[in-house]
């Protein structure tokens, strides 16, 4: 290679990676534990804003009034999304919309994925708070939690609130490392309302057309164990061989039995 293409040189890693390294000025490191992407991969804002987050000065704290701004942007997101659905928008379209720069957005949320996951997880943290309220030592406390979790869920006219609604259509459209946190918020509020029957009650507890005695009537209906059946007595209908009684035995000293006509007498004991 000539002119600027002599500048790099190639590096052959153990994972049979091809790196495109600057020779002149750094040296190229290519240790086994760091997987490197080929140089037509690039990696997504919001996953590299998540390893500047774990540094030691982590995020930039944010002024009384951006923390202002990025309350409004998540409610005119939450506003369309409900509305038309992720798929439907774009950052610029968003931006646009809200009169403000696309970088200004990107200073709070990487893309609109992270604005779906934020208020996601913002959602799932308010739940577990209604459900963590509920006294430990209250009676029946799994059917308290589920009562809280309804609160917390549905409206006055029993119909998801806008933030469960995303929830329950869009959180599957999440790519797999924003995904794999509200996943794992949601089981974990499984566990809280009913044990090792959190899925079965979160999908129960999610349908609007059910209410909170006929979930727990279900609940119920799933978690008692079934009396085992009663044996009844065997016939012969059930191909069951019923022996005949066994003859009863006569002593030695009985005198002989009368033989029928035609008949040759038995034999007695010698």
């Amino acid at each position: 290679m000539g002119g600027r293409g002599s500048e790099l040189k190639q590096v052959d890693t153990p994972s049979a990676v091809s790196v495109n390294c600057l020779a002149r000025k750094k040296t190229c490191l290519a240790p086994e534990n760091f997987p490197i992407l080929p140089p037509h991969m690039q990696i997504p804002l919001r996953i590299l804003r998540a390893y500047a987050e774990d540094l030691p000065n982590g995020r930039p704290k944010l002024s009384a009034r951006e923390m202002d701004r990025e309350d409004k942007i998540l409610a005119a997101a939450q506003m369309f999304m409900v509305r038309f659905g992720r798929s439907a928008l774009t950052m610029g379209t968003f931006a646009a919309s809200l009169h403000m720069a696309t970088g200004t957005i990107r200073k709070h949320f990487a893309d609109l994925d992270a604005m779906l996951a934020e208020i996601l997880i913002r959602h799932l943290a308010a739940i577990a708070t209604a459900i963590g309220e509920v006294p430990y030592n209250a009676p029946n406390l799994h059917a308290a939690r589920r009562a809280a979790y309804l609160g917390a869920t549905r409206t006055a006219f029993n119909a998801p609130t806008d933030r469960h609604l995303l929830l329950l259509r869009d959180r599957h459209s999440l790519p797999q490392d924003l995904a794999e946190t509200v996943e794992n918020l949601r089981n974990g509020i499984g566990d809280m309302v009913a044990g090792p029957n959190g899925a079965t009650a979160l999908a129960l507890l999610d349908m609007p057309d059910i209410q909170a005695p006929e979930i727990e009537a279900m609940l119920a209906a799933l978690t008692t164990p079934a009396a085992p059946a009663a044996l009844k007595p065997a016939t012969r209908s059930q191909n069951i061989r019923i022996l005949p009684p066994l003859p009863e035995k006569r002593p030695s000293n009985a005198p002989p039995r009368k033989h029928r006509p035609g008949k040759p007498p038995r034999a007695g004991p010698h």
